[in-house]
């Protein structure tokens, strides 16, 4: 890939469209054929960007750099002080409730504090058993997620803690499971998405709100 997808764009701030599989910045020595987000939309616009915010690597969608240093220190405050609304898209194993929320405490690591998390959801759609190939056990839901909080995994956590792991998440869901939704359907990517971001802007304090459709793999399971 070349270039990357810009939803979004002014003299402070770029949000782009990250595909699934690219890091965001370089937390190793990257391969020499590994594209980072950060490198690619540098070179794209011929100029600096800072690191604002953080995407999974399977994890696609909305993904916020700023393009000098007065907006990166705002931003980074918006983010930290939970100032950014974020929606996100799965699809997750099962039939969830239309509507409900988790909070979870979580922790990063085995023996580390315990912190405050708390996930909303909404059930966009759902596709029972049968739906797929006539397969009498599969079933998928779409959901939209909203996180309140940004710990480490949040949303593929809470939603495994409920039952429901995000189709291709082979972290917190079942190998075999997600190895059947796979052959079924040709799908084998982790469906979570970020699609909506909504923020003050760090510089001329007007009100963001920056979409993104989802993707044909997600158009697919609805």
């Amino acid at each position: 890939m070349s270039e990357l997808n810009i939803v979004y764009i002014d003299d402070d701030l770029v949000v782009v469209d990250k595909p699934r599989g690219m890091l965001v910045h370089p937390v190793r020595e990257p391969h020499p054929r590994e594209e980072i987000a950060m490198k690619v939309i540098r070179d794209q616009l011929g100029q600096k960007v800072y690191t604002v915010h953080r995407l999974d690597r399977p994890t696609s969608g909305l993904l916020l750099f700023a393009l000098n240093v007065p907006a990166v220190r705002v931003m980074q405050e918006l983010f930290e002080f939970r100032k950014v609304a974020k929606k996100y898209i799965a699809v997750v194993h099962g039939k969830t409730p239309e509507v409900w929320e988790c909070d979870q405490a979580l922790h990063k690591v085995e023996n580390d504090e315990m912190k405050d998390a708390l996930t909303k959801f909404r059930r966009l759609s759902y596709r029972p058993a049968g739906s797929f190939d006539g397969d009498p056990t599969l079933e998928v839901s779409v959901v939209e997620a909203i996180p309140h909080t940004g710990r480490f995994h949040q949303i593929r956590r809470h939603l495994a803690e409920n039952g429901f792991p995000i189709v291709g998440d082979y972290l917190y869901g079942g190998i075999d499971q997600n190895n059947e939704v796979a052959e079924k359907t040709g799908i084998s990517r982790m469906m979570l998405m970020s699609t909506e971001l909504a923020f003050v802007h760090p510089i001329n304090g007007n009100n963001i709100k920056i979409n993104a459709e989802p993707s044909e793999e997600f158009t697919f399971f609805m």
